[in-house]
């Protein structure tokens, strides 16, 4: 019975010892996970090296090593490539859209020129108790060529209020000398070079325009009260000279395109575009029926 108290004793011991050893193993293990965890906080917030107290320290059992992902420094090659292919498709859609708006624009922009042209020689002639005239000059000097563009015309005021005998080119010359000393507003051209340049726009052949009177033929005379003193032939069926300025560019993709500026009697300007079925009101180019640029 001795011999069984000795042995279970010396076992409790031996159990006791390797238990204390197991704890101590534990206990160092535990300690050492606490010091990697206060180590990589602080690698965290400070972005440096392990200080020195603790670079004696290995990993221990469990703990996996840190990794801190390292800041890009550039774009990949597929994001650059990909941002490339965008910024070409959008500049083609952009010039596509541009290279058929530029045309129409300059078009528009002959046409309203013209228009206030004639509106500035009514007044002209209101003003100065003297007859001014629009004097077509000359047409695109090749219609049926897409490429070709042009088209002239002269503004003029006349030495009397009827039959005038003389005119000179505008604005009117204050020094009574009869020498047209400012030719500046006198002229207009749309053709290559010219002071009002539209390229791929025509001025179109116009119908016979005899004038009033003698030496007016391809002209519109305006009296000092604001009427247009051409002869009733020189109107259409519905009271009008009208002018056609043609988009030719539009012209060569077989559409028509053309803006037309008739003169009533009355000497009222107005404005029509073959595109624009609300330009009977005289508004083309206005309320988004034109494309407007540069």
């Amino acid at each position: 019975m001795a011999a069984v108290i000795r042995s279970m004793t010396r076992n409790t011991a031996n159990g006791v010892i390797i238990a204390r050893k197991h704890h101590r193993a534990w206990q160092e293990a535990f300690q050492q996970n606490n010091e990697l965890s206060s180590m990589s906080r602080y690698i965290t917030r400070t972005g440096s090296r392990c200080p020195p107290s603790l670079a004696f320290l290995g990993p221990g059992p469990g703990v996996r090593k840190l990794h801190r992902p390292s800041p890009r420094a550039a774009f990949t090659l597929i994001e650059v490539l990909l941002v490339l292919s965008i910024i070409g498709v959008l500049a083609a859609i952009g010039w596509s859209t541009l290279y058929d708006d530029l045309p129409r624009f300059r078009l528009i922009r002959a046409g309203k020129g013209m228009q206030a042209d004639l509106q500035n020689l009514r007044m002209a002639a209101i003003q100065s108790n003297h007859e001014t005239r629009f004097l077509l000059e000359s047409p695109d000097p090749y219609p049926d060529d897409p490429v070709s563009y042009g088209g002239s015309w002269w503004l003029q005021g006349g030495n009397s209020s009827i039959n005038s005998s003389a005119w000179e080119d505008m604005p009117f010359d204050d020094d009574g000398d009869d020498v047209d000393d400012d030719r500046s507003e006198g002229h207009a051209d749309l053709g290559p070079g010219g002071n009002r340049q539209a390229k791929g726009v025509g001025l179109q052949q116009w119908g016979a325009i005899s004038g009033p009177g003698a030496g007016n033929a391809d002209a519109i005379v305006f009296t000092p009260r604001g009427w247009v003193s051409n002869p009733a032939h020189d109107f259409d069926s519905e009271g009008y000279i009208t002018l056609k300025l043609i988009n030719k560019a539009a012209m060569g993709r077989g559409i028509e395109d053309e803006i037309h500026v008739r003169v009533a009697r009355s000497g009222y300007v107005r404005l029509e575009s073959t595109l624009d079925p609300d330009s009977s009101s005289g508004t083309v180019g206005t309320d988004g029926s034109s494309h407007d640029d540069s």
